[in-house]
């Protein structure tokens, strides 16, 4: 009898796949978000100072101008990325 089920190997490029679209939308959402708040200048910056970018950025956004989206893709999506990666690493074959 022939199983189904994927292993844990052949999960993980799916898990990478997944994180690099999580990577690229929320990378993009952020930088929309600084643009919106502090216009191309900011963007520049935004991009030189990468952490406050990607850390604070959404918050500001979500509270200051109401635009949830980069807090909701950057956060929600790290959570459902993590419990994805520790299903597919406990799965067995």
């Amino acid at each position: 009898m022939e199983s189904t089920a994927r292993s844990s190997s052949e999960l993980d490029p799916l898990v990478a796949g997944l994180a690099l679209c999580w990577f690229l939308a929320s990378a993009v959402l952020d930088l929309y978000a600084v643009w919106i708040a502090f216009g191309g200048l900011g963007l520049v910056l935004g991009l030189t100072i990468a952490p406050i970018t990607f850390v604070i950025a959404p918050f500001y956004a979500a509270l200051v101008h109401g635009f949830w989206w980069p807090l909701v893709v950057e956060y929600g999506g790290l959570v459902v990325l993590g419990i994805l990666a520790w299903v597919t690493e406990r799965m067995q074959c």
